[in-house]
């Protein structure tokens, strides 16, 4: 079970949300990297075992990404 503080967890929580929304397919490469991103930030957050602030600065870098992302294909949030 992953242990976090609230801030990550509440960071962690807005970037599975705005993950459900990134398109899919072969044409959205962009999205599929994100969603990489995002697996590989969840396993660091799982090993590390506890709150990290370098953890909750890469979240929320993850998070601006995904969301410049969804700007820039307009899609609806």
């Amino acid at each position: 079970m992953m242990t976090t503080s609230p801030d990550l967890r509440t960071v962690l929580h807005q970037v599975t949300d705005a993950m459900e929304l990134l398109p899919c397919g072969a044409e959205h490469s962009c999205s599929a990297q994100l969603r990489r991103d995002s697996f590989a930030l969840r396993e660091r957050v799982v090993r590390a075992g506890g709150p990290d602030g370098e953890l909750v600065a890469e979240a929320e870098q993850l998070l601006g990404r995904i969301s410049e992302y969804l700007d820039a294909t307009g899609t609806v949030r």
